[in-house]
């Protein structure tokens, strides 16, 4: 069972948290979204620094929106204010070889600062890779580069980027294929809605995907089809405002995924869905759990 992760702004969440079927279990946040003003980190500290329910918070390194990476003492910063359990390590957009220089230097600072921060042990930490490159045969080298040089047993989580479907391949089957085989024990995130929103649901059924998030359900006008178009996103992140068609949408692709993570009545299969994602140590867990 793929999860569901929204990506909005505090103002949307603080709509989608008043009932547990809207807010789901599965985050991904933003990193300079968080850092941006003391107001957003009382806002996201509100939200998720001491959830008590079920469940898991990825922490995305911003790339996409800022064009670079915010660095991994950002990244770690951020990730206190909400208590993440995953942190997106750094890449660069479509570049092979920097994104293998820049993850291995993450992976290693991440492991300095884990040593000297610690963590809460109520909120595990971990974190994912992002392969890029400007062909698929460079996204492959990349991610067996990554492999290669961190350890694939190492390497808990791998994200597969929206970039991929309609410029390097017509679909992110053959990725995630190729992380299946060269990352045998992560977990795998698609990150954000493609081009081709139906491959992008088609392939969150694949084996050992235990998600997508995006805020596209969220930009819709009129009730989410997997053939529609949300249009430019434009200044939507600054200039929205919550509509209850938004909270239908998101309830919608849960719906379409099989996500039943936000119904009250199913506590103890979040709490074990949770568990598998916090602490997996081979994909398997997770999917007995999803199941």
């Amino acid at each position: 069972m793929p999860l569901f992760a929204p990506v909005c702004p505090p103002k949307i969440y603080n709509k989608l948290f008043l009932t547990p079927r809207t807010r789901g279990m599965y985050f991904l946040l933003l990193a300079h979204d968080i850092i941006h003003s003391e107001e957003n980190r009382v806002a996201y500290a509100k939200l998720f620094k001491d959830r008590k329910y079920p469940s898991h918070v990825h922490l995305d390194n911003s790339v996409i929106e800022l064009g670079d990476s915010v660095s991994m003492e950002t990244l770690w910063d951020a990730a206190d204010v909400v208590n993440a359990n995953t942190i997106v390590i750094p890449d660069v957009l479509q570049k092979s070889q920097e994104t293998v220089d820049s993850t291995v230097k993450g992976y290693e600072d991440f492991q300095l600062i884990q040593n000297s921060r610690g963590i809460n042990p109520e909120y595990p930490r971990n974190f994912m890779v992002i392969p890029q490159g400007e062909s698929f045969k460079q996204w492959l080298w990349c991610l067996d580069q990554i492999a290669s040089k961190i350890g694939a047993s190492n390497i808990p989580w791998v994200g597969i980027p929206r970039n991929i479907t309609r410029r390097i391949d017509t679909t992110r089957r053959n990725a995630i294929e190729a992380a299946q085989l060269i990352l045998p024990t992560a977990n795998i995130h698609l990150m954000g809605f493609s081009d081709d929103i139906f491959d992008d649901f088609r392939c969150c059924f694949m084996s050992r995907v235990a998600g997508i998030d995006s805020a596209v359900p969220m930009r819709f006008k009129e009730p989410f089809t997997v053939t529609g178009d949300p249009g430019k996103r434009g200044g939507w992140w600054d200039e929205c405002t919550f509509d209850e068609i938004m909270a239908k949408n998101v309830t919608k692709v849960r719906e379409i995924l099989g996500d039943h993570s936000g119904f009250v009545d199913e506590e103890a299969h979040r709490t074990k869905i949770a568990q598998a994602l916090n602490g997996a140590s081979h994909p398997a867990d997770t999917s007995q759990a999803m199941q």
